[in-house]
C-alpha cells in the first residue's frame, strides 16, 4: 500500500476513533434537535392554505392610444416579461390593495403571491388556522385586486377617450379649413356668366387637386381616431380589467403545515450534522492525550510502556503485579521492564526516577508495580518515596511512615532503620517518605541526598524513586540530578499535551536524563485486546532460571551490574521465597549513611 493510502487509512481510523469517543455529544444533539423540532411543531396550531389563481392581460390603454394616434402618443417601452410580473406582484402587495382588502374583510389576511413559472399566471395563497377563513381571504384578495384593476383600467380608457376627442375636433377644423376656398369658388361659380365660368371652373379644379391628398390624410386620421374612440367606449362599457380570475380558492381539507414526524426527522438530520461538527471541534480544542502517537508528538520521546489503569487502593491489592501476576496489567508492566532493559544496554540504569507532569496521573502505581515486575525477574529493588508533599508509597505497600527518607536526611535515625520490608516479597524494600518537612525542595537539594542514594544503590540492583510532579513544584527537577534516568508518566484522557510538553521542557532545562514516557490508562489501545487476553489464559510465572536465561548475553538484572554477585540459582530463589533474608537489601551501616 502506498504512503498516501496509508495516511488516508490512518485519517479514517482517527475520525472513527473521534466518533467513538464523542458519540454521546452526537447522540445528545441529534436527540435534542429531533425532540425539539417535533415538539415545537406539535404545539403550533395547524395552518390551512387556500389558493386563488389570476391571469394577467398585457393589453393597456396606452397601446390603444398609440394605435389610435398612429404613434403620436407612443406608450413607454414595455418591460421584459419577468420584470412585468415582478412589478405586478409588487403592486398586489402594495398598501393600496391591502387597504381595500382590509376594508372588505375587516382584517388583513396572511397572503403570499407567487408567479407560476414563466407564465402570466399568479397564485394568491392565503393562510389561516381556520380552513374557511383561508379560502375567504384568498378569494377576497383576488376579487378586490381584479376590481381595483378594472377601475384603474376603465379610468385609463376614459382618459384616453378624453384625449382622442380633441384630436378629432382638431381634424374636423383642419378639414373645414381646407374646404373653405372651395366654398368661395362655388359661390363665384353660382354668380358667374358664361364667359368667366370655364376659367373659374378650371381654377376650382386646381384647388381641388391641391387639397385632395391632404384632405384624404386628415380624413383617414379622423376615421382612425373615431374608430379607436368607439373601441374605448365599448371597453368602458364592458368594464375589462386586464386581470382575469381563473380559479377561486376552495376550502382546504388538510393542513399545509409540516407534520411533527417530518420536522422531527429534519431535526434529527440537522442535529446529527451539528453534533458531528461539534464533536470534531471539541476534538481539536481538547488536547488530552489518548493514544501513543499523541504522547510521542507532545514530548518527542519514545513511549516505553502502555499500561492499563490499575486499581487505586491503599493496600497491596493496588499492586496488581503482586496480587495477580497473570493479569493483563502485570504483563504490561513486564513489557515496560523489558523496554527499560533495552534502554540500559549501553548505559546501565541503576537509579530510575519516575515522575509526572501533574498529580493523579498514576506515577506511584507505576513505581510499585514496576518494582514488583523487576522483583519477579530476580532483581533486588529498593523503592524510595521522594514525594515529600503527598507521599503514597507506604499506603500502597502497607508499611509504616512514621520514619522515612526525611528522617534519614535530617539525621533523626539511621538509614537502616527506615528501610521497610514487604511480607512474602524478599526482593523488594521500601524507604517511605517519612514526616513532611517544612522545606522539601531545599532538603532534596542537599548533598546528603546524593550520599544516601549512592548507599542505597550499592545495596540493590535497581533503585526506583517516586518523585513529586514536575509542574506544581520543583522537587522532581532537583532529584533528577541524582539519577541515571527519568521516566515521565502521563495518564490517558487526563494529561494534556501542553502539560507533558511543559514538563519535558522543564526537565530538559535542568539536563535531566529523560529517556522516555509511559502512557497510563491505555486500556483501549489497539493491540491489547489480543495480547492481554492471550497472556491472561496461558501465562505461567517462570522460575528464576528461566528469567535469567531470558537475559542471556545482557547484564544481569536488566539494568547492569550491582555491588553483589548477580549469579543466583533456582535453589537460592526458592530459599529466599521461603523466608531467607540473604537477598534482602542489607541494612546500611550508620557510618555508610
Amino acid at each position: 500500500m502506498s504512503q498516501g493510502a496509508g495516511r488516508d487509512g490512518s485519517s479514517i481510523r482517527h475520525q472513527l476513533a473521534v466518533l467513538r469517543r464523542r458519540w454521546p455529544v452526537v447522540a445528545l444533539l441529534s436527540f435534542v434537535a429531533c425532540v425539539a423540532a417535533a415538539w415545537l411543531t406539535s404545539i403550533r396550531p395547524e395552518v390551512y392554505q387556500a389558493k386563488a389563481t389570476v391571469l394577467l392581460q398585457p393589453e393597456t390603454s396606452e397601446e390603444l392610444l398609440a394605435a389610435a394616434t398612429g404613434g403620436a402618443f407612443s406608450p413607454r417601452p414595455s418591460a421584459p416579461a419577468g420584470n412585468a410580473l415582478a412589478t405586478e406582484i409588487e403592486v398586489m402587495r402594495s398598501e393600496v390593495v391591502r387597504n381595500a382588502v382590509r376594508a372588505e374583510l375587516g382584517r388583513d389576511p396572511a397572503v403570499d403571491i407567487k408567479a407560476r413559472g414563466l407564465t402570466d399566471v399568479l397564485d394568491i395563497r392565503a393562510s389561516s388556522t381556520v380552513p374557511a377563513t383561508a379560502a375567504t381571504g384568498a378569494n377576497t384578495f383576488a376579487e378586490v385586486y381584479v376590481k381595483l384593476r378594472r377601475d384603474q383600467r376603465v379610468e385609463g380608457f376614459v382618459k384616453t377617450a378624453d384625449l382622442i376627442r380633441p384630436q378629432i375636433a382638431d381634424l374636423d377644423k383642419r378639414i373645414a379649413a381646407l374646404e373653405e376656398p372651395l366654398r368661395s369658388f362655388d359661390e363665384r361659380l353660382a354668380n358667374s356668366n358664361k364667359q368667366t365660368l370655364p376659367q373659374l371652373t378650371q381654377q376650382r379644379q386646381t384647388i381641388v387637386d391641391l387639397i385632395t391628398a391632404e384632405r384624404k390624410a386628415l380624413e383617414s386620421r379622423r376615421d382612425a381616431f373615431d374608430d379607436q374612440l368607439n373601441r374605448l367606449q365599448l371597453l368602458v362599457g364592458l368594464g375589462t380589467s386586464g386581470v382575469q380570475l381563473v380559479s377561486k380558492a376552495e376550502v382546504p381539507t388538510e393542513p399545509s403545515s409540516a407534520s411533527p414526524l417530518r420536522n422531527g426527522a429534519l431535526g434529527l438530520v440537522g442535529g446529527l450534522a451539528l453534533g458531528l461538527a461539534l464533536a470534531f471541534l471539541l476534538e481539536q480544542v481538547d488536547d488530552r492525550l489518548r493514544r501513543k502517537e499523541d504522547l510521542e508528538a507532545a514530548t518527542g520521546l519514545p513511549v516505553l510502556g502502555l499500561l492499563p489503569l490499575a486499581p487505586h487502593k491503599r493496600s497491596r491489592e493496588g499492586v496488581i503485579t503482586l496480587v495477580n501476576p497473570t493479569s493483563p496489567t502485570a504483563e504490561a508492566y513486564r513489557t515496560l521492564r523489558t523496554s527499560l532493559q533495552f534502554m540500559g544496554i549501553d548505559r546501565p540504569i541503576r537509579c530510575l526516577q519516575i515522575t509526572s507532569a501533574t498529580s493523579a496521573e498514576g506515577k506511584t502505581t507505576v513505581v510499585t508495580n514496576l518494582a514488583a515486575a523487576c522483583a519477579q525477574a530476580g532483581l533486588r529493588v529498593i523503592v524510595v518515596d521522594c514525594d515529600f508533599r503527598r507521599s503514597q508509597v507506604h499506603d500502597r505497600v502497607g508499611v509504616d511512615n512514621a520514619r522515612g527518607f526525611t528522617s534519614a536526611l535530617l539525621g533523626v535515625c539511621e538509614l537502616a532503620d527506615v528501610i521497610s520490608k514487604i511480607d512474602d516479597e524478599p526482593f523488594i524494600a521500601i524507604v517511605p517518605a517519612g514526616p513532611l518537612p517544612p522545606n522539601p525542595s531545599e532538603l532534596l537539594g542537599s548533598k546528603r541526598v546524593s550520599t544516601i542514594l549512592e548507599t542505597l544503590r550499592d545495596h540493590c540492583d535497581i533503585l526506583l524513586l517516586d518523585s513529586a510532579p514536575v509542574l506544581p513544584v520543583t522537587d522532581a527537577l532537583v532529584v533528577s540530578r541524582h539519577v541515571d534516568a527519568t521516566l515521565l508518566v502521563a495518564r490517558s484522557k487526563r494529561s494534556t499535551g501542553r502539560q507533558v510538553a511543559r514538563a519535558c521542557e522543564l526537565l530538559r532545562q535542568v539536563e535531566a536524563p529523560l529517556i522516555g514516557t509511559v502512557l497510563n490508562g491505555a486500556v483501549h489501545h489497539i493491540g491489547y485486546g489480543y495480547g492481554y487476553g492471550y497472556i491472561a489464559k496461558s501465562y505461567t510465572p517462570p522460575p528464576a532460571t528461566a528469567a535469567l536465561a531470558l537475559l542471556a548475553g545482557l547484564p544481569y538484572g536488566l539494568f547492569g551490574p550491582g555491588r553483589r554477585s548477580r549469579s543466583r540459582s533456582t535453589e537460592d530463589r526458592v530459599s529466599a521465597s521461603n523466608g531467607a533474608s540473604s537477598d534482602v537489601p542489607e541494612p546500611v551501616p550508620t557510618d555508610a549513611a
